[in-house]
């Protein structure tokens, strides 16, 4: 019976020892407050910092582990490059953890850029961005679009005969292009034969297509057909 009585004991002194540690590793038990960015994606694409080949037009995400308080993280950001801050449009959502940059003017081609948070209380509940956040990224070099001259018909009378001309881009750019319109043949122009709306035709920053029009003019000669090239 005195050994049974000796491993009763025993047992309740395992028991109390194991409730120990049960309690010691609850007190011990640290709630994280770090405020840390999950995932940055520069037009879609998950990117890393220093990336290369970026169009001059972005849409920047970048997801954060808490909630955002809006007005400390708004005034930790920056976005800039060598001519100083780039304007842009900032918006929030899936609760205020993702931030979305989207740049309002063009940036400039082979140009290096730079999405920067400092270190701060920048969450809701206070949590902390422990280190300043930093993504550069570097615009692709500018490659001249093909443009393309046709018409919409072969030939017009000179009795108010009209032809329309369009320029097109192989391309959208994010600058305006101007194509200079320069008529040769045997047709006059400047209202002898014909004339012409405009003497360049402005395709304007993200589109591909701009018109012109040719309208005929009757002069009255006995004349064969005359071309413009």
């Amino acid at each position: 019976m005195k050994h049974l009585n000796v491993a009763k004991y025993f047992v309740a002194l395992l028991c109390l020892i194991a409730v120990g540690i049960s309690c010691n590793k609850k007190d011990d038990m640290v709630v994280d407050d770090t405020l840390s960015v999950l995932s940055q994606k520069i037009n879609g694409t998950a990117v890393s910092s220093g990336v290369a080949n970026i169009k001059t037009a972005v849409t920047i995400e970048l997801i954060f582990s808490h909630t955002l308080n809006q007005s400390a993280f708004a005034s930790a950001l920056s976005f800039t490059g060598p001519s100083g801050a780039v304007p842009f449009d900032l918006s929030y959502s899936n609760t205020n953890s993702t931030v979305t940059l989207v740049n309002t003017t063009p940036l400039d081609n082979e140009a290096t850029y730079t999405i920067a948070v400092s270190a701060g209380a920048l969450g809701a509940s206070g949590q902390s961005l422990r280190e300043t956040f930093n993504l550069k990224f570097t615009t692709q070099p500018f490659v001249p679009a093909n443009v393309a001259l046709s018409a919409d018909v072969s030939s017009i009378s000179e009795d108010g005969g009209m032809a329309t001309l369009t320029a097109t881009l192989s391309e959208k750019v994010d600058k305006e292009v101007t194509v200079n319109l320069a008529f040769g043949g045997a047709a006059t122009g400047g209202g002898t034969d014909y004339t012409a709306s405009t003497a360049a035709l402005v395709i304007p920053a993200g589109e591909t297509t701009a018109t012109a029009t040719i309208t005929g003019v009757q002069d009255n000669a006995i004349e064969g057909t005359e071309f413009i090239e």
